[in-house]
């Protein structure tokens, strides 16, 4: 459906339109949740060139563009030099233009954290995303979707660095806020879910985990693969094979999904 209604504004109103790029961006989007990273790629720099042609380097749309393929196909296809160098200028555009406690200044903090995480610059991330969580709380408050998504992230980042005493209370807010807020079968409440599952294993609290995978992971079992982000595939595979080997999930938990929901549509998104 992107694909016609892309067709036919590229055609009546012109490839260069906002309502144009809006659909593009979407596309992009559809292609990458689905696992088409080649596609949403090529998308997402046909985006950035074009913005920064008709925009200019700094304008609102041009750097979304920027963090959208940094963030999504360039860490997913492994490039972190690229997207840390993005990202770094997104963010330095946006202390200088918006400021420390906008948005999108946030987002942009949030988004390079992830980059220097995936770097195993684990410091540098932790203290980006501690700096930013205190004015996201203020800002947005404490069961927002930004600020969940950076609780998690600083979750795995204390994992990574052992900390998992530390870890554990962040994941299990965010497994909370977001059964509520998006219900158990919401992608992003699975990611989380999963990460708290594999985290209890490995504090030795078998029960604890089999109760997070029973409230929030079986339904994995009778859902239908089609309907599923390629994360949520994944975190299924595993599920289902650990649970039915008895093999501790520990072994698969040295690559932990990421949200993609920190990611903000293009401002010309409809």
């Amino acid at each position: 459906m992107y694909r016609r209604v892309l067709a036919l504004e590229t055609r009546r109103l012109g490839a260069d339109h906002a309502a144009t790029l809006g659909t593009m961006n979407a596309l992009a989007q559809a292609l990458f949740n689905q696992g088409e990273i080649a596609a949403a790629r090529q998308l997402q720099e046909q985006l950035l060139a074009t913005h920064q042609r008709v925009h200019g380097p700094e304008h609102d749309a041009t750097l979304t563009s920027m963090n959208n393929l940094a963030k999504q196909s360039l860490l997913a296809q492994g490039e972190l030099g690229r997207a840390r160098q993005m990202l770094e200028q997104v963010l330095a555009a946006q202390r200088q233009r918006q400021g420390a406690q906008d948005l999108f200044t946030l987002v942009a903090m949030h988004n390079l954290a992830d980059v220097l995480r995936a770097q195993g610059e684990l410091a540098a991330a932790r203290a980006l995303l501690e700096e930013a969580l205190p004015s996201l709380r203020q800002t947005q408050g404490e069961e927002h979707g930004r600020t969940l998504n950076s609780l998690y992230t600083l979750a795995e980042v204390l994992r990574a660095q052992h900390d998992l005493a530390a870890a554990r209370p962040l994941l299990t807010q965010v497994v909370t806020a977001r059964q509520r807020l998006l219900g158990v079968q919401h992608p992003d409440t699975t990611v989380a879910a999963h990460a708290l599952w594999t985290l209890l294993h490995r504090l030795g609290e078998a029960e604890a985990a089999d109760s997070v995978a029973r409230t929030a992971l079986e339904w994995l079992r009778e859902a239908e693969v089609d309907r599923m982000t390629v994360e949520v595939r994944r975190i299924r595979e595993q599920v289902l094979q650990q649970r039915g080997s008895g093999v501790s999930p520990q072994e698969a938990d040295a690559n932990p999904a990421r949200s993609t929901a920190d990611v903000p549509l293009a401002p010309t998104a409809r």
